[in-house]
């Protein structure tokens, strides 16, 4: 059972950490069929289409059957999906800086949980670069079992499912990777729109990096934040990665 200091923990982070994710026109598109796939921005599952701009977002990749990026049109990122099965959809953003003071970065990383960072040895002001890495997951014709790595994405930080949310199964596990390793103790929020209704839950990574969530009928959305002391000083203080995962469940 979850603690009443996570679900708060949950809820202020939510509230005050916005997510970036794909959303797609169609998650369970025919073949042949061109798809407009969004760069949402917002919170709690609630957001705007952001435009597809080179100069923020970057490393279109697509992973799993055959597919074809078109022109993008209507500030989207349109996919034409030739093929059935799983597909992946990722891209990254750019990096970008910001800096705070000390207390500011110190009550960044309390709503983060991040308990383990002490701000001890450092200056009044704090610099960070920050990246995002979205993914999504489209299903065309059937489902079919795929092992994991195929519904991985290469991405530094990565939420991986398990088991294909697109089979039978109702409770699905994922795994946390940051550099390829498994992150332990980290929260995994999940979003689900049913609906006009969002409903949001939240778990601790076990030493294997994994969660486990029941997956229900709606569109869901995934999120991790994970900070680390900049390797390069000369570049940043701290380093700030959030992914992103967005599928749909009939």
């Amino acid at each position: 059972m979850k603690s009443l200091f996570f679900i708060i923990l949950i809820v202020f982070s939510a509230k005050s950490q916005s997510e970036t994710w794909l959303q797609s026109s169609r998650f369970f598109p025919p073949t042949e069929e061109n798809v407009d796939i969004f760069i949402y921005k917002g919170l709690n599952f609630q957001g705007k289409a952001s435009p597809y701009e080179a100069n923020i977002f970057q490393n279109f990749k697509h992973f799993g059957p055959k597919a074809k990026k078109n022109p993008s049109e209507n500030n989207a990122i349109n996919v034409r999906f030739i093929e059935e099965g799983t597909h992946i959809i990722a891209i990254e953003s750019t990096q970008n800086s910001k800096n705070y003071t000390k207390i500011a970065f110190q009550n960044y990383l309390n709503e983060l949980g991040e308990t383990a960072i002490s701000l001890q040895n450092n200056a009044t002001n704090i610099s960070e670069i920050k990246q995002e890495y979205a993914k999504m997951l489209i299903q065309v014709g059937a489902a079919s079992q795929q092992e994991t790595a195929a519904l991985e994405s290469e991405q530094r930080l990565e939420i991986i499912p398990i088991e294909n949310p697109f089979g039978e199964k109702t409770n699905i596990s994922f795994k946390i990777l940051f550099d390829k390793e498994p992150l332990s103790g980290v929260s995994l929020l999940h979003f689900v729109k049913t609906n006009s209704q969002t409903s949001m839950f939240g778990e601790h990574s076990n030493k294997n990096g994994i969660v486990n969530f029941p997956i229900n009928r709606g569109l869901h959305l995934f999120k991790v934040v994970y900070v680390i002391p900049s390797v390069d000083k000369n570049k940043a203080d701290f380093e700030t990665h959030i992914a992103s995962l967005t599928f749909g469940k009939k």
